[in-house]
């Protein structure tokens, strides 16, 4: 998948990709088994607006389907997927991501603020609200998952206030978020927003509240796992202790 129809006001991303164009997913598939063929055993879809695959075409297409046609290739063991915007964390998609499959349980779902003046600013779909019951409704499908959040602190017009919402947004979540923090500077080819910025220290001292501030889950979603094995795609460790798999 390439291109993005979102136009949010701080990416160039729709003017210099273009509209959101899906791959043929006979082509997908193809490509797929030609690489479990050459011994991968671990795929990733990527794109730059993934969650909207095949939503421009009429066939059906889409990322829940293209998932299905994956599951029956001999040899592959785990499909990953990159970003998936909160619009398109459907039950469909939570539902087969509950379901015994080959997909990852990890998602990186962006977030970018948890106040809805900024995220109205941003022009992004949805409010605090919206995401919050998606990852909810995610984390009672699938308990063990893991998520990841881009959240960007310094967006023009966010004063104290507004990044205090995103700070409580981020600590009532009850230790979901995995923080990926951005700091927002000046950006060529974006919106009239982006005219003011805060300055570094500003920044800085944002980043580091909101990482150490909110109930960050990394921590129990890398080490409380038990029962699980997480290495089995390792290929070989190299002199350097490299683990180098497919």
């Amino acid at each position: 998948q390439d291109g993005c129809d979102e136009h949010c006001t701080y990416c160039i991303i729709p003017a210099v990709r273009g509209p959101s164009v899906s791959r043929p997913m006979d082509e997908i598939i193809l490509q797929a088994q030609r690489m479990v063929d050459g011994g991968y055993r671990e795929l990733a879809l990527t794109g730059v607006h993934s969650g909207s695959y095949g939503q421009e075409s009429d066939d059906g297409s889409s990322l829940v389907t293209l998932l299905k046609r994956l599951e029956p290739i001999d040899g592959l063991e785990r499909i990953r997927l990159n970003s998936v915007e909160p619009a398109c964390v459907t039950d469909e998609l939570i539902e087969f991501a509950a379901s015994p499959s080959k997909l990852c349980r990890h998602f990186h779902v962006p977030m970018q603020s948890g106040d809805d003046q900024v995220l109205k600013r941003m022009g992004r779909r949805y409010d605090a609200a919206f995401y919050s019951e998606r990852i909810h409704r995610l984390f009672e499908a699938v308990p063990d998952c893991a998520l990841g959040a881009d959240i960007m602190v310094g967006f023009p017009g966010e004063d104290d206030s507004l990044f205090e919402n995103t700070v409580a947004f981020t600590q009532a979540s009850g230790g979901w978020i995995l923080d990926f923090l951005l700091p927002l500077y000046s950006t060529i080819g974006c919106n009239q927003y982006m005219v003011v910025f805060l300055d570094n220290e500003i920044l800085c001292r944002e980043l580091w509240f909101i990482a150490n501030g909110g109930n960050n889950r990394t921590a129990r979603v890398t080490f409380g796992i038990s029962g699980l094995n997480l290495l089995d795609l390792i290929a070989h460790d190299s002199p350097a202790t490299l683990f180098i798999g497919k």
